[in-house]
């Protein structure tokens, strides 16, 4: 509004703009800096101390009868710095809301990735125990079968051993006839 702040320039600036209107409908609390907004409760504090009331209904119905215009005007500006105080309490949670689901879906990736690769070592493990069970029931067989030409491999050294003794006993019957 300029650096004078004088109640006829204020007016003679907001009567001159043809969409005021439509400013102040379309204002974006976003945009407001902080030094403004203090500026602006400043003025609005001392408004509230001069006039002698309280802040609330009683003053939106003194101002309103001095200038029905006006009161509208300071409802607006009540309003836009309720608006602006919930804003700047709201504005850090929604960036730390934003960097929170940028962290949850960053994690729901790595999730992702880490499923998928459990996955494959879970397939791989599998595989691998299936062949481990090949080869202990191939080991099976061979040691059963080992056992079994052992049982046998003895069963002919004791056999051999007795037809030896036989062999002593035939040669000397042998000799007799």
């Amino acid at each position: 509004m300029g650096s004078d702040g004088s109640w006829s320039n204020i007016k003679s600036q907001l009567f001159s703009d043809t969409r005021l209107l439509d400013s102040l409908k379309n204002y974006d609390v976003s945009k407001t800096k902080g030094d403004a907004a203090k500026r602006a409760k400043t003025k609005m504090y001392k408004l509230i101390s001069d006039m002698g009331v309280g802040d609330g209904p009683e003053l939106q119905k003194l101002i309103n009868t001095k200038n029905v215009a006006t009161g509208g005007l300071y409802r607006w500006c009540a309003a836009t710095l309720k608006c602006y105080d919930i804003y700047k309490n709201v504005e850090p949670l929604r960036k730390k809301a934003e960097q929170m689901k940028k962290e949850k879906e960053q994690g729901e990736k790595e999730l992702a990735e880490t499923e998928a690769s459990l996955a494959a070592l879970n397939k791989s493990l599998a595989e691998l125990n299936a062949k481990k069970k090949e080869k202990q029931d191939e080991l099976d067989e061979l040691e059963r079968k080992s056992q079994e030409m052992t049982r046998k491999l003895n069963a002919a050294s004791q056999l051999i051993n007795g037809l030896g003794s036989e062999q002593i006993r035939w040669t000397g019957d042998m000799k007799l006839i």
